[in-house]
């Protein structure tokens, strides 16, 4: 996620955080300094740097004043390094796992960052989403079936296991088919599509 924030622009980590609470805040649960040990994460696997010639560029209207009160230096500026960069765009073009948590989570997180960078793809990933768990589902439906009548019927984990598994996915489909596509539709039918 701080990737994304960082595709919107170069930031200090204060503005970062700022942002994520404002807008996927209510989706992630993650502390002010699980977020700035992220941040060093990222930097130490040169996947954003300092922006600027020292890393000491001033955060957008943030007053000169301000930056340099009491001695104090002024907030490192981060921006995606092209390695960063690149990995964003990987993240960004690929379906998610069809896990209903990672689902819930980076899916949406997907979706925000395709509608504020580039909003004529939010159909086609939301599309490529449905397309993934339907092929899920097929692939699980064909193991059910195989399974003996036996372990279906009785509490055999492994059986139980799959059809909570298949249980979930539709839910996913049915909820990507019947909500968010719907909503994606509405809001950048007049976008042209990746």
């Amino acid at each position: 996620m701080a990737l994304g924030f960082l595709a919107e622009g170069p930031a200090h980590g204060y503005e970062l955080f700022r942002r994520f609470k404002t807008s996927l805040g209510g989706l992630w649960r993650i502390s002010e300094s699980q977020f700035y040990a992220t941040l060093k994460r990222i930097e130490a696997r040169g996947l954003a740097g300092p922006a600027g010639p020292a890393g000491e560029a001033r955060a957008a209207g943030a007053p000169a004043d301000e930056i340099s009160r009491g001695g104090v230096p002024p907030p490192r500026v981060l921006s995606l390094s092209a390695e960063g960069r690149a990995l964003f765009e990987a993240w960004l073009a690929e379906p998610t796992a069809s896990s209903s948590r990672l689902l819930h989570l980076e899916f949406l997180a997907r979706l925000h960052f395709l509608t504020r960078l580039r909003p004529e793809a939010v159909i086609a990933a939301a599309e490529a989403q449905a397309r993934a768990l339907a092929g899920d589902i097929a692939r699980l439906e064909t193991v059910l079936p195989a399974m003996s009548h036996a372990d279906r019927a009785a509490l055999d984990i492994g059986a139980q296991s799959a059809a909570f598994r298949l249980s979930q996915l539709r839910a996913a489909l049915a909820w990507i088919e019947g909500s968010v596509l719907p909503a994606c539709a509405a809001a950048f039918s007049g976008s042209s599509r990746a």
